[in-house]
């Protein structure tokens, strides 16, 4: 980690910070649902900047196995709680679902086929989330896998087994309404437990 900041009457009025972080050599996990084993790649660099009541993270880039995914932030307004406010948007490269089969030790069916994040942005006002705006342009080529019992598990949803996915999606949303939901391929979600 690398800084550059300016001072005036001893309160910060910009810092700027470059990054690194490699937890290759770490374990992560998720009880018995998700564990990187010690030795899978997994890095992370960013550029940051704060300055007057904003930061932007930009450069950010996040390896993890095969996956490479790119993105920036930014917060604004942070110190105003009614005000505050992040902007958040990512992409991936073209990549392999089967090398990840083996992070996820309790799928009785190990993932297929291709992903690509095109684009995905987030507009969220944090002190009122309803007001949320999302897209995402995504493709899955051939997708199959499962979901793992409880991993997907909340109060009034319920989302576990197997799966099956050719599929080009454009999707947006504003203030939980849907704008725009073109989607073109095939899903097969008839050995699902919704």
């Amino acid at each position: 980690l690398t800084s550059s900041f300016r001072l005036s009457n001893s309160k910060i009025e910009y810092l700027k910070l470059f990054g690194k972080t490699t937890l290759t050599k770490a374990r992560i996990s998720k009880g018995t649902q998700f564990i990187k084993p010690e030795g899978v790649l997994l890095t992370a660099h960013f550029q940051s900047e704060f300055e007057k009541e904003r930061i932007k993270i930009s450069e950010c880039h996040l390896m993890f196995h095969e996956m490479k995914m790119s993105g920036e932030a930014l917060f604004s307004n942070i110190s105003d709680s009614q005000k505050k406010y992040l902007e958040l948007s990512l992409s991936t490269e073209p990549f392999s679902l089967s090398p990840w089969n083996s992070f996820f030790p309790t799928i009785q069916k190990p993932f297929s086929g291709n992903a690509t994040i095109e684009r995905l942005t987030l507009s969220l006002p944090l002190s009122r989330p309803a007001e949320t705006e999302f897209h995402a342009l995504m493709q899955f080529e051939n997708v199959g896998g499962e979901i793992p019992p409880n991993f997907l598990n909340y109060p009034h949803l319920k989302v576990e087994g197997p799966f099956l996915m050719d599929l080009k999606g454009d999707v947006s949303f504003t203030r939980g309404k849907i704008n725009k939901l073109n989607l073109n391929g095939l899903v097969d979600l008839s050995q699902m437990d919704l």
